[in-house]
């Protein structure tokens, strides 16, 4: 459990290093565009699930009362990820300027649905 809990930390750590490097050293409109913004986009999807993939596993262990053990941290990462895949798609729709309400509440919806049928 332990194990899993560092390896999600360093995950955590490693993707905002990525993301701070991203947003203040690389130039996206430069020779370096492509690096840029690929590097943009793992930054955001690692930290904001494994952000989230903390976030779910703690609230769980508030919620129960007690320590949640290997299969609620794999609960929490699975729901962890998906939360980074919706912020991960949010931006890339942004970046190709087809995001607007509507597709913003279809791809959650989607996501809640793969949830759903996931935990099942």
């Amino acid at each position: 459990m332990i194990r899993h809990f560092i390896l999600t930390l360093l995950v955590l750590l490693l993707s905002l290093g990525i993301l701070m490097t991203a947003l203040t050293q690389l130039d996206p409109m430069g020779e370096q565009a492509l690096i840029a913004h690929i590097a943009f986009l793992i930054g955001i999807f690692g930290s904001v699930a494994s952000f989230f993939t903390f976030v779910f596993f703690f609230a769980k262990e508030l919620v129960a009362g007690y320590t949640a053990g290997t299969r609620a941290f794999a609960a929490s990462l699975r729901r962890g990820v998906l939360v980074g895949l919706f912020a991960l798609g949010a931006v890339l729709l942004q970046l190709m300027g087809l995001i607007g309400l509507l597709e913003l509440i279809l791809w959650a919806l989607f996501l809640s649905l793969v949830e759903y049928i996931s935990s099942q």
